[in-house]
């Protein structure tokens, strides 16, 4: 699809709230154009702790500034790291496939180890 136009608004939540503002008062001058979501996926929040420098199990020494992110190379699996603090505490999303085994109620966390 190739649009030209003179404003691009890229700013709407589910709710559509902007959207139908928009469509509502411009007299056909706004379209919106929803895309199938293709790509459900379902997150799980996981507390991290970064080794300390003290930590003598690792020769690592890991920055507690900045964000960390890993994902598989079929990206079934996506884990983004945000920093809660400067101590090397950082709250974690483990983003999954809506459908993955991992990603239904009561699944066991050892497979993902």
């Amino acid at each position: 699809v190739d649009v030209r136009c003179g404003l691009l608004v890229g700013a709407d939540g589910t709710a559509r709230t902007l959207a139908t503002a928009l469509e509502s008062h411009t007299d056909g001058a706004v379209g919106v154009i929803r895309y199938p979501d293709d790509n459900r996926r379902v997150y799980k929040t996981v507390p991290l702790t970064l080794p300390s420098d003290t930590d003598t199990t690792t020769t690592t020494n890991w920055r507690a500034d900045v964000n960390y992110s890993a994902r598989t190379r079929d990206g079934r699996v996506i884990l983004d790291a945000l920093p809660a603090n400067t101590h090397g505490e950082y709250c974690a999303v483990l983003l999954l496939t809506a459908d993955d085994e991992f990603a239904q109620p009561n699944s066991s966390p050892l497979g993902l180890r």
